[in-house]
């Protein structure tokens, strides 16, 4: 035991864990401010809860497309950091910085004019105006926002996380009392309904960022990297490397999504105590999932940094003990989910009539094949962060793209309706692109640190 503690792999693990715990905790608080958004949303009546939720479903889509192709520049700080090179890792904040901006201002020219186009997508008019309250509100955030994700990403890239928990937390509570302030109008502030959630929100993003900021300025830990000594500098080349790792990686989220809202749409198919008991069940992956994405983000992190050192060996351990604490962390919980998953359902459903009860049996069949399945997610999250790594972004999304759209909605709509598996046969068949890819992520990964000789330190700045 005592060899074991002393070996390379167990302070892997350890360093694995130490930046993936408070992620995980700061993806999972984040949900809930989202949960809290609905909650306030639905003290105004069904038809805000609807019109609110259309117009923070589209903002939070957009958001997550500029955070994600954000990501890379923890990629490039990461491998700067684990290289020593310091002035790589001020350039790559002050590039991030660019890039968030420019981002930010194409996210928002869409969401101010998305709602005029509404209506062709089938909306009703009442609801396009209350998402149109909720949208212009929460859109001048948003340049706060992906500029907070690039110094997130920083901290994450050199192994400083805690602060985002910390903030994350903090950001929970003050997002209640904002909606609280804003949306019913107190201490002098009219009450704003819709639209003051959307200002809470805008409101919330912006003190992130600057609490953040001033962390980065001010704390004596990160004196010895100056972070913010380049800003505001222009460096096309290190801008356009974030650019090439960063498109795939956001377009990638653009394929899952769209497979993903297709899915819903075939359960929808299938009646409404299909779609209802799919809805109860995904409420557990949505958990797991923030959990899995913790430890992706800090297997993104520790490859990067081991690669940037040229530790060859260590490269290749970093991602594989990666993958095997998300695969591990699947099947916890579907050990957890095995054992209470009556209990789970119950906590979101009380059946009272025959259809209640009907949506209650098949929500725990659906729950108990979505957390089996959900290891494989795990690998498959955690496999294409280690790639991601290695800067190695572009061919993932093209094997993501295929898999996801013609090996996993076409596996899930053969056992679906041929197979007259129904519910049952989408997650099964939807989860055949995960297992593949999973699988190919993983290959990829050990053939790519097999073959992985480091040339010198300007091969390492062009995107594989």
């Amino acid at each position: 035991m005592s060899k074991f503690l002393h070996s390379d792999i167990y302070q892997e693990i350890r360093a694995c864990l130490t930046l993936a715990a408070p992620l995980s905790l700061a993806n999972l608080i984040q949900s809930g401010i989202i949960m809290t958004d609905t909650w306030t949303m639905g003290i105004f009546g069904s038809q805000t809860l609807a019109g609110g939720g259309l117009g923070s479903s589209t903002v939070i889509f957009f958001e997550f497309v500029g955070i994600y192709s954000i990501s890379a520049v923890g990629v490039v700080a990461a491998i700067a950091w684990g290289a020593k090179d310091q002035q790589k890792l001020q350039s790559t904040v002050a590039q991030g910085f660019w890039l968030a901006i420019a981002l930010a201002l194409a996210i928002m020219l869409v969401l101010w004019n998305l709602p005029t186009y509404m209506h062709y997508l089938g909306q009703q008019e009442a609801l396009i105006q209350l998402a149109r309250d909720y949208m212009r509100a929460a859109l001048w955030g948003l340049p706060a926002c992906l500029a907070y994700e690039v110094l997130k990403n920083v901290l994450i890239s050199i192994n400083k996380p805690k602060l985002i928990t910390a903030i994350a937390v903090w950001s929970l509570v003050f997002n209640l009392i904002a909606n609280y302030i804003f949306a019913f109008g107190k201490f002098g502030i009219p009450a704003l309904g819709l639209a003051g959630i959307g200002w809470a929100t805008t409101l919330v993003w912006v003190v992130e960022f600057l609490l953040a900021l001033i962390f980065v300025a001010f704390s004596k830990g990160l004196q010895e990297y100056q972070l913010l000594k380049q800003v505001p500098q222009f460096d096309s080349a290190i801008l356009l490397e974030i650019i090439q790792i960063g498109w795939p990686i956001g377009a990638n989220y653009l394929t899952a999504v769209g497979a993903g809202m297709v899915v819903i749409y075939l359960f929808g198919y299938f009646g409404t105590v299909t779609l209802a008991a799919y809805r109860v069940a995904g409420q557990m992956v949505t958990v797991m999932t923030n959990i899995g994405n913790g430890i992706g983000q800090a297997t993104v992190s520790r490859v990067g940094q081991m690669y940037g050192a040229d530790e060859t060996k260590a490269v290749r351990r970093s991602g594989f003990t990666g993958i095997a604490i998300g695969a591990g962390t699947g099947i916890i919980g579907c050990l957890l989910v095995a054992l209470e998953k009556k209990q789970i359902v119950s906590f979101f459903l009380h059946p009272q009539t025959e259809v209640d009860f009907q949506t209650f049996d098949l929500a725990i069949i659906y729950l108990t094949i979505v957390t089996l399945l959900q290891v494989f997610n795990e690998i498959d999250t955690v496999s294409i962060a280690a790639l991601q790594g290695l800067k190695d972004t572009k061919i993932p999304f093209l094997w993501n793209m295929l898999s996801q759209n013609i090996v996993g909605l076409g596996t899930a709509c053969f056992l679906a309706f041929y197979c007259d598996l129904k519910g049952t046969g989408l997650l099964i068949g939807r989860s055949a692109g995960l297992i593949l890819t999973g699988c190919l992520f993983s290959i990829r990964f050990y053939l790519k640190t097999q073959e992985l000789t480091f040339a010198p330190s300007q091969t390492k700045q062009e995107p594989e």
